[in-house]
């Protein structure tokens, strides 16, 4: 399995693409959104009307380089559609948006005397 790959798009539409250099671990997340919506009338019956299945994906990076989290950091910031894939070698998974700004800690190992970085990648389907 290769690593994985998002590519997003800037202002202007022009896409990036960037290759996990640290590949996500394999305790990741799949799951799907709650966007069922549920209530009760004053009677107290429930009452259930279905929303959209949308995937969710956290996807964990453990001693990623600093570049790693930049580029991540990067397509956070263009608060745009990106397509993330899970093998970069297989068909797109999903297209969605990075939920959250990747918040990293530092971590006691070192890349050539660079300090590595622990974060979680969130991402919902669009």
């Amino acid at each position: 399995m290769a690593n994985g790959k998002i590519i997003y798009y800037d202002a202007a539409g022009i896409p990036t693409t960037y290759n996990f250099e640290q590949n996500y671990g394999y305790d990741y997340e799949r799951g799907y959104v709650e966007t069922d919506d549920i209530a009760r009338s004053p009677d107290g019956t429930l009452h259930n009307y279905v929303g959209a299945t949308k995937l969710r994906f956290i996807l964990p990076f453990i001693c990623a380089p600093e570049t790693q989290l930049t580029a991540l950091e990067a397509a956070w910031a263009t608060r745009r559609a990106v397509d993330l894939y899970l093998d970069a070698d297989e068909a797109k998974t999903i297209t969605g948006l990075i939920m959250r700004s990747p918040a990293a800690r530092v971590q006691p190992a070192f890349i050539a005397g660079v300090p590595t970085y622990s974060f979680e990648l969130e991402i919902e389907e669009s």
